[in-house]
């Protein structure tokens, strides 16, 4: 008789747990401690509507008590205990959940000694840019008995010191942190610590911060001018501040607004993309990377010019000659059209890119000023009310600033010689930053400033999408709304379009300028639409 086997097969499902962790402060009022936390994941994040139980037990035994409460919609907890004078351990617990790990903490609780609170000031809302060299973290220490002469050690959340120092007769304490003393990028945590003494108790402060780092994307050419039919070819390089290649990261090719490719880079940072030239005229093409983690920054690189010849062999003469009646028949109909923005804008015949423009120098270097226009990058108009810093060292008294006309001009003058970090902020604009050295020799008497707008960098992310429903020339007269209209007359609308179309009309017609937070939600977006479309391609679209 033969013998049957069965076989029989599992298979292991493994979920990731998150770190969290609690930060807690004591106050006292009139006989009460009164405890105030706050309990967040290991990215920052708060963590609402959780049970943690707090108790509060003397360091003899004798006496203690016990309170469960829970977070409230920003993570934040409250309890009270009437505790008599005495030393004591006070604990916080949360058991954990699906998605986040159990976490207890404990610290000492003097009530012989006056409670400390410490203030901890971060630099740029806790966003430490590893591309500069040091930053300052401002400490306050308040308590009933004063907050000079305490002891406190700066550290990071793996425990270690950046540094100790004894606050001053006002309580206050400085530390210039070194980018090279954070670590690596990621989010992390700044933890201020005081030392107990005669009259106060010890104290701990944790604040969240995120250690971020500008990426650079180069994109070079292999043939500047190629024929209909043949392929583009570029390659280029993804690194992190420090020049570390990032490997198997998504980088996108675009040729102006016009998604053409995406590939990964290699285990060197660099990539390979090649294309097919299908129609001529002359293409700008640019690299973008978008990144997903908040501690590593998006970049995108310089544009670069391929020219498309016709294999008619007609003069290239002909070929501008064309785009140049072409352009002025866009404009006059562009005048006669909608006034609100179009997802597409006529481009000009000199493309610009945002940052600084130094001009030219002249003579010795012996001038001490700062001035210059700053305009939008796109229509080269003046922008009002942008806001125009200098900084050194992060010293207080070499800091300067002033705001730019109602022409876009500004100006700095009797500036002290040294290096200097320059930064210009407009309300829903990019911002933008520069290095230079003064004196100089007249190159920084009157530079141009441009700067990238936000809502035109919302209605960009719609432009990609829209090119599946709209032609090209259509593109530059529509809005996201009849994005969503020609979609539905198709009579499939994807997953996450209305809330993209949304979100690309408030951002661009608001009265309120978007934020930069606004414009990413916009192109995150975006990007789950582009998916959704993909996905839901014939495969034989796919494979061609």
């Amino acid at each position: 008789m033969p013998s049957l086997t069965s076989r029989a097969s599992a298979q292991l499902s493994v979920r990731v747990r998150a770190e969290s962790r609690i930060e807690l402060r004591t106050e006292r009022e009139a006989g009460r401690v009164i405890v105030i936390g706050v309990l967040r994941d290991d990215l920052g994040e708060q963590l609402a509507d959780r049970e943690v139980t707090l108790h509060a037990q003397s360091t003899d035994g004798v006496r203690g008590e016990r309170r469960t409460v829970r977070t409230d919609e920003t993570g934040q907890l409250r309890a009270e205990f009437a505790l008599p004078v005495g030393a004591y351990r006070l604990g916080a617990t949360f058991a954990g959940d699906a998605d986040h790990e159990r976490v207890e903490v404990e610290r000492a609780l003097d009530l012989d000694r006056a409670d400390v609170r410490l203030r901890v000031n971060v630099p740029a809302h806790g966003r430490l840019r590893l591309d500069v060299p040091e930053h300052v973290i401002d400490i306050l220490a308040e308590s009933a008995a004063g907050g000079a002469g305490l002891r406190v050690e700066l550290a990071d959340e793996l425990g270690r010191t950046l540094g100790t120092g004894t606050t001053d007769p006002e309580g206050r304490l400085r530390f210039v942190v070194r980018s090279d003393q954070l670590g690596p990028p990621a989010a992390g945590r700044l933890v201020a610590r005081g030392a107990a003494d005669a009259l106060r108790a010890d104290a701990q402060t944790e604040v969240p911060v995120v250690r971020v780092s500008p990426t650079r994307l180069i994109l070079a050419l292999a043939h500047s001018r190629v024929q209909v039919g043949e392929q583009l070819r570029a390659h280029g390089r993804l690194t992190d501040h420090a020049g570390r290649p990032l490997p198997r990261e998504a980088v996108g090719l675009f040729d102006r607004s016009e998604h053409l490719a995406t590939v990964l880079t290699d285990e060197s940072g660099a990539f390979d993309v090649r294309v097919e030239a299908t129609h001529e005229g002359v293409r700008e093409l640019v690299a973008r990377y978008d990144s997903d983690a908040p501690w590593r920054e998006s970049s995108a690189s310089t544009v670069v010019r391929v020219e498309v010849a016709s294999t008619s062999g007609r003069p290239l003469g002909w070929l501008f000659g064309t785009m140049g009646l072409t352009a002025l028949a866009l404009l006059w109909l562009g005048s006669r059209g909608r006034k609100r923005p179009a997802l597409a804008p006529p481009q000009g015949p000199t493309p610009r890119s945002a940052g600084v423009v130094a001009g030219q120098r002249r003579g010795r270097a012996d001038r001490a000023d700062l001035g210059g226009t700053v305009l939008d990058v796109r229509d080269d108009e003046p922008v009002a009310g942008a806001r125009v810093s200098l900084s050194r060292g992060g010293a207080a008294d070499s800091f300067r600033a002033t705001e730019s006309a109602q022409a876009g001009s500004f100006a700095l003058e009797d500036l002290p010689p040294g290096a200097y970090e320059l930064r210009i902020e407009a309300a829903g604009y990019s911002h933008c930053a520069h290095s230079l050295v003064i004196p100089h020799r007249g190159e920084w008497s009157a530079i141009r400033v441009r700067l990238d707008s936000l809502r035109d960098r919302a209605l960009d992310a719609v432009v990609p999408v829209a090119a599946e429903y709209l032609p090209q020339r259509a593109l530059e007269t529509a809005t996201p709304r009849e994005v969503l209209e020609r979609a539905r007359a198709h009579g499939a609308v994807p997953t996450g379009l209305p809330d993209l179309t949304a979100r690309a009309e408030r951002a661009a017609y608001a009265a309120a300028p978007p934020t930069a937070t606004d414009v990413e939600a916009t192109e995150r977006a975006r990007d789950a639409v582009l998916e959704a479309l993909q996905a839901a391609k014939p495969k034989s679209d796919a494979r061609r």
